[in-house]
């Protein structure tokens, strides 16, 4: 993983970023997040930065920040309210807590009944739709204005997007 990471930086000329794996990665973003709790610290174990505890956020900063955001915005913080409204990025709760949903749990936030009562099946069918509208494989940022679901509900039921998009024949597996 650290090697494809190393040429993955070469071939960029920067250091990369969340898109580039599904773009150009053979490994997703959620694998490097799962093998060394976050792209900062993989980047940091290939040689590629320096010490990536400089920018360390404690659990409690995190859970607090979700409070935070719970309460001013009335409702469960979704990913897009965190990226936007939030101290911090999504990947800072993923390093951490390992999902949002986690980070949630843990701050004491209930998830809406509707996003966990969503089937697997009903996001599959959503892409599908999205892919036949759009005319092309949906991105996760397509979601937000194509999707009748929220990006959340797909990262409840998948392993990431990717897995999504191969579970709904949209992406062939990477070799």
């Amino acid at each position: 993983m650290l090697q494809h990471l190393k040429k993955l930086t070469k071939q960029l000329g920067r250091l990369p970023k969340g898109a580039d794996f599904e773009k150009f990665g053979k490994f997703s973003l959620g694998a490097y997040n799962r093998n060394f709790r976050s792209l900062n610290r993989a980047l940091f174990e290939a040689g590629l930065t320096e010490n990536p505890e400089k920018n360390a956020v404690s659990k409690d900063e995190l859970l607090n920040e979700l409070r935070r955001l719970h309460e001013e915005l009335g409702k469960v913080p979704q990913i897009k309210d965190i990226n936007q409204h939030g101290k911090w990025k999504l990947t800072k709760y993923y390093a951490s807590f390992g999902s949002l949903a986690n980070a949630l749990e843990e701050a004491g936030i209930k998830e809406n009944v509707n996003t966990k009562s969503i089937d697997r099946e009903e996001l599959i069918e959503d892409l599908k739709r999205i892919y036949k509208k759009i005319g092309r494989v949906p991105r996760l940022i397509d979601l937000d204005e194509h999707s009748k679901y929220s990006k959340m509900s797909y990262f409840l039921h998948f392993d990431g997007f990717r897995e999504a998009l191969l579970l709904a024949g949209l992406k062939k597996p990477k070799e």
